[in-house]
């Protein structure tokens, strides 16, 4: 019943806080690697710090989830994660073949 709520009024997507900061916190150098404070507003870091327009019509923040409403929306997230996980990546690789070399 819930889902079908949430579908009438217009969202995608719903996840709860904790997991969704623990996924998307690469995204924003605020919550990585590690958020110390209150998950909902460490989830209003991460869309703050993409710079989205409309921000406020696309997401809902809810007692224990956050609401998206574009599928567009949380593909955009969906690129901007994984576009920060390969930098991770990179700088993760490239210390650790500097200090084999050495």
């Amino acid at each position: 019943m819930e889902n079908l709520r949430v579908r009438r009024a217009g969202f995608a997507f719903r996840r709860i806080y904790d997991k969704f900061l623990e996924r998307y916190k690469v995204v924003c150098p605020e919550t990585w690697p590690n958020w110390k404070g209150e998950r909902k507003d460490g989830v209003a870091k991460i869309f703050n710090s993409l710079d989205i327009p409309n921000l406020e019509n696309e997401v809902r923040y809810g007692t224990t989830k956050v609401f998206v409403r574009s599928p567009k929306f949380l593909y955009g997230l969906e690129v901007n994660y994984h576009a920060a996980v390969l930098r991770i990546t990179i700088k993760l690789q490239a210390k650790l073949k500097g200090s084999l070399l050495l």
